[in-house]
């Protein structure tokens, strides 16, 4: 990588920009635009959002934003009362996917099942490994609460009385639960897996 001296504050500012939007990109496409990889991205994304509901701390929203963007998810969905994040996790992520924020719950879940099929990921569901993606009526948006609360009951009433799916990540060992943005990564490459343009026949 070439490193280019600035003369003036305003280039810096933009050089910087640009250098953070290409962070953490594929080698071979380093060497382009970021237009020209952001096209990439959107050629890459499959039919699935993410959401994360009152997630702080650690870092994990920034990372579940980095899965996202990994495993091609259509948008991001950030439900919390503050509009910011700590986005240093994301590496650059944060430039390649769609982020919407909600500060009040209902609202966000309003608007996620216009378009989406809510997918609330908690402990007490069914096995996600048992679950299949593919070929939903309205794509899948999974659904993440914070570490120390879960989801809120609210959500979990209304996956029960509209027969929304909750989903859990089986585990093994005494540990009660995974990080968020550990099981978050799981889920979205499980959703992945399913949803990959490739013959299922070969899966």
């Amino acid at each position: 990588m070439v490193w280019v001296l600035c003369s003036t504050k305003e280039e810096i500012t933009m050089d910087y920009e640009f250098v953070e939007k290409k962070l953490n990109v594929h080698d071979h496409l380093q060497s382009m635009e970021y237009q020209q990889i952001l096209e990439v991205q959107r050629k890459e994304i499959l039919p699935f959002a993410v959401a994360a509901y009152n997630v702080v701390g650690d870092l994990n929203t920034s990372n579940i934003v980095r899965s996202a963007v990994v495993f091609g998810a259509q948008k991001f969905i950030y439900i919390c009362s503050k509009r910011k994040f700590d986005r240093r996790g994301c590496v650059g992520a944060q430039n390649y996917i769609d982020i919407e924020h909600y500060a009040d719950s209902i609202k966000a879940l309003e608007a996620i099942m216009e378009n989406y099929t809510p997918v609330f990921i908690e402990q007490g569901g069914e096995d996600i490994a048992c679950a299949d993606f593919y070929g939903w009526a309205k794509p899948p948006c999974l659904i993440f609460g914070s570490e120390s609360d879960g989801l809120p009951g609210v959500y979990l009433s209304i996956a029960k009385n509209h027969n929304l799916p909750v989903y859990s990540i089986c585990q093994i060992g005494v540990i009660r639960s995974l990080n968020v943005a550990s099981a978050a990564a799981i889920a979205m490459w499980k959703v992945a897996m399913d949803l990959r343009p490739v013959p299922r026949s070969t899966l």
